[in-house]
């Protein structure tokens, strides 16, 4: 993905950091490397590091919701520093995160989250300063960009970790559904992921956590940007509007006769479930 930011903001970069933790880049470059090393360390939280970076901002949500363009417009605003350490932007916060690498002091951080899927409930150690943003998508569209704009294999790992789930926290869906076809797996991975803000909610605080509905987002980006930079204490300016994207609202309209009842039966009721808990982008 572009590296691309919302306003003129200097990224941490690998010279940065000593040469042991650049070998470390090197030997975690890619999610399969890090899905085969770090999170396999059960007896190590993901999210153990998170500590040391205070008043940081997580984005978090179902992937394909929105959650990059909302982390790169955080980072790239004042007194943040967005993360250009390997080709992917996420990787680097969650190498952070879990304490393999450490990033300067001095800045605020928004980090991308969407990787901790099955380990969700470590949101609930993190500091008491740190915020939470919870982006939300309607699933006719998350499930179309996650066939169609997604690697088979990054689907695969959401859904097979997700599987893990004790069997009290899966939904009935998912027992029926293992082994089946690309568009039900992707419904499942939708609902359970989704689905997982109607239990953060019960342990983090409205002062902690922000819902956001993407598609509320590209309709009115500036009402909900001031929102969520509110939410975060920090100024907004009227210039993060641009890096809204607005060409996809609509991806869901592409899906099959079949695919489309299949969201409508298996992943739409979990987004409606959860859209009471959207914020208000008056009051945030």
């Amino acid at each position: 993905m572009s590296k691309s930011l919302a306003v003129g903001t200097v990224p941490v970069r690998p010279e940065e950091l000593d040469p042991a933790q650049r070998a470390t880049l090197v030997k975690y470059d890619s999610w399969a490397r890090f899905h085969s090393g770090p999170r396999q360390w059960q007896s190590k939280a993901l999210l153990a590091a998170a500590d040391r970076y205070r008043r940081s901002i997580y984005v978090a949500g179902c992937q394909r919701s929105g959650t990059t363009m909302v982390t790169r417009i955080m980072a790239g605003a004042d007194g943040f520093r967005p993360l250009a350490l390997t080709a992917d932007d996420e990787l680097d916060a969650a190498l952070a995160l879990c304490g393999l690498i450490d990033l300067p002091t001095g800045s605020r951080y928004a980090f991308q989250t969407t990787y901790l899927n099955e380990r969700y409930r470590e949101y609930a150690q993190a500091p008491d300063d740190a915020r939470l943003i919870w982006m939300i998508r309607n699933p006719y569209s998350v499930v179309f960009s996650m066939l169609h704009h997604w690697r088979r294999a990054a689907l695969d790992r959401l859904y097979s970790g997700l599987s893990t789930l004790s069997p009290q926290r899966k939904s009935g869906v998912l027992g029926v559904l293992l082994g089946t076809a690309r568009i039900e797996k992707a419904c499942s991975a939708y609902a359970l992921k989704t689905g997982q803000v109607r239990e953060i909610r019960s342990w983090l605080p409205a002062s902690r956590l922000m819902v956001v509905d993407y598609d509320d987002l590209i309709r009115d980006p500036t009402t909900w940007l001031r929102a969520i930079f509110e939410f975060a204490e920090t100024p907004f300016l009227n210039s993060y509007v641009h890096a809204i994207r607005s060409d996809r609202r609509h991806l869901g309209d592409r899906l099959s006769g079949r695919a489309q009842a299949l969201v409508k039966e298996l992943a739409l009721p979990v987004y409606e479930e959860c859209r009471p808990l959207i914020a208000d982008p008056v009051k945030a």
